[in-house]
């Protein structure tokens, strides 16, 4: 509930997106990421609360990830989307991407994910990633997938 008493609206997504990891040896693996995220109470459209799993070949199987998918400004003028997930199952494992320049270039900002997988037992890099929303074959999953509700 937001102030006086009247509900707030949380917006709702899920997203799949498909690429490829660099292994130890300089290979591209392949990558599986659904992401599902809903926004927090009172946080407007800047913060999400987001689930999900990575599948990636060699590396792991299915690890579900929870966290945040945020909109970041950087040096006030380059929109970023910030996705921060982790994993304690079967590994630790931390993943943080993001998507940039929104404004700027919106459709390959929206569509192209850039970011690191980080073994948290270890405190080390274990793989850079991109993984690409399949905006042609999947926008219109996505928009079903797109909710809003009262909370």
């Amino acid at each position: 509930m937001s102030r006086g008493g009247a509900p707030s609206l949380s917006l709702g997504f899920t997203e799949w997106l498909t690429g490829w990891y660099r292994d130890g040896l300089g290979r591209q693996r392949p990558l599986q990421l659904e992401v599902q995220g809903a926004s927090k109470p009172g946080m407007g459209l800047r913060e999400f609360v987001a689930t999900g799993t990575l599948s990636a070949d060699g590396l792991v199987a299915t690890a579900a990830l929870t966290g945040t998918v945020s909109f970041v400004s950087e040096a006030g003028r380059v929109w970023t989307l910030r996705y921060d997930l982790a994993s304690s199952v079967p590994q630790g494992l931390r993943l943080v991407a993001t998507k940039r320049d929104l404004a700027g270039a919106p459709y390959a900002a929206f569509t192209t994910l850039r970011g690191e997988i980080f073994d948290t037992e270890r405190v080390q890099l274990l793989a850079p990633f991109a993984a690409r929303f399949d905006a042609r074959g999947d926008v219109g999953r996505w928009l079903r997938s797109v909710s809003l509700r009262r909370v």
